[in-house]
C-alpha cells in the first residue's frame, strides 16, 4: 500500500487536506483559538466540558463545521474576547484568514 504522506508527515500538513476541510466548512481548534485570541488549551477545556459544537478528528486534529461554531458565537453561548465585526469575521474565517 502506497504512503499519503511522508514518514513521519502529519495528515493536517498536507495542503489538500487544508484545502478540502476549508472548501466544506471546517475550521480546526488552532484556527478558533487564533480567531478568539485565546490559547488552543482553552479551546480544549471547553471541548472537554462539552462547551464546543460536535467535532471530529482528523488525524490528530479537532474540527469543527464552521456554521456550527458562528452559530454558538452569534447566539451568544460564547463571549469571544475581543470579537471582530461579525460579517467580516465570518467571511475570514471561511476564507481561512484566521
Amino acid at each position: 500500500m502506497a504512503r499519503l504522506l511522508p514518514k513521519g508527515g502529519r495528515l493536517m500538513d498536507d495542503p489538500i487536506i487544508q484545502k478540502l476541510l476549508a472548501d466544506n466548512g471546517w475550521i480546526t481548534e488552532a484556527q478558533i483559538a487564533a480567531f478568539e485570541g485565546v490559547e488552543p488549551d482553552t479551546i480544549m477545556q471547553r471541548r472537554s466540558r462539552g462547551k464546543m459544537p460536535n467535532h471530529f478528528k482528523v488525524g490528530k486534529t479537532i474540527v469543527y463545521k464552521m456554521a456550527e461554531y458562528v452559530e454558538m458565537v452569534e447566539t451568544d453561548r460564547l463571549r469571544v474576547k475581543n470579537p471582530p465585526a461579525s460579517a467580516q469575521a465570518s467571511q475570514d474565517l471561511l476564507d481561512g484568514a484566521a
